[in-house]
């Protein structure tokens, strides 16, 4: 293939299999004297299927009062051009019940102890006249105008089956998966000051895949994460 400079480029793909619950998808990106390379490797809570796009189609989570079969236990990313690299790593993935209330709230549950529940407001009237804003699909907050309110609190889940899109709306029960061990990262360049490598912690924060691949980290800044 072509890049955008007009350089050619040997793109190679993989999907391999290391475990029984695993998979792991390789990018080999080559071009010139370079070399670009991008993995994904994900472990969930049971041995998967040969057909992949099963655990995959709920990687995100899913809409209805089933759970879904299969979810993230842990996962590890990396990327580099060989000489700055980027390594991202989570553990401690369990799924977490959503059901939005009669008021529009959200009420969170862990599955294997119901007990164990908080609900959390839609939106909060702030001081300032602002309203402080819950996104159940990325366990974060946002501070919104009341102009940008209406819009704000509208969610849309996409429901794989016929390709399209649900806003959630009270009755609706949504499974997602999500992490109480914070992820970690690992930055290392040349351009970077001499010294060993570090992690990166990113503060209160939890993980959800919000696609087929890869996962997403979304950070909270605000306080303790309303999904762990």
């Amino acid at each position: 293939m072509i890049d955008a400079q007009g350089k050619r480029v040997r793109l190679e793909e993989y999907i391999l299999r290391p475990q029984p619950n695993q998979f792991k998808f390789v990018v080999l990106d080559q071009r010139d004297q370079r070399l670009d390379y991008f993995f994904y490797q994900g472990t969930f809570n049971k041995n998967l299927p040969t057909d992949l796009s099963v655990p995959l189609k709920e990687l995100s989570g899913t809409l209805g009062a089933t759970a879904p079969d299969f979810y993230l236990t842990s996962y590890e990313m990396g990327q580099s051009n060989t000489q700055d690299s980027v390594h991202d790593t989570a553990t401690g993935g369990h799924l977490v019940n959503i059901a939005v209330n009669s008021n529009g709230d959200y009420v969170l549950t862990d599955p294997t102890n119901p007990s164990n529940t908080r609900t959390v407001t839609a939106s909060q009237l702030q001081n300032d006249g602002n309203y402080k804003i819950y996104d159940p699909l990325s366990d974060s907050f946002a501070v919104v105008t009341p102009a940008q309110l209406a819009v704000s609190i509208k969610f849309g889940v996409y429901i794989p089956e016929n390709d399209s899109f649900k806003d959630l709306a009270p009755g609706d029960m949504l499974w997602k998966p999500a992490s109480t061990i914070t992820p970690t990262r690992w930055i290392t360049s040349p351009k970077l000051p001499t010294r060993p490598p570090a992690p990166i912690t990113f503060s209160r924060q939890t993980w959800m895949p919000t696609g087929p691949m890869p996962a997403v980290c979304s950070s909270r800044r605000d306080g303790r994460s309303q999904q762990d």
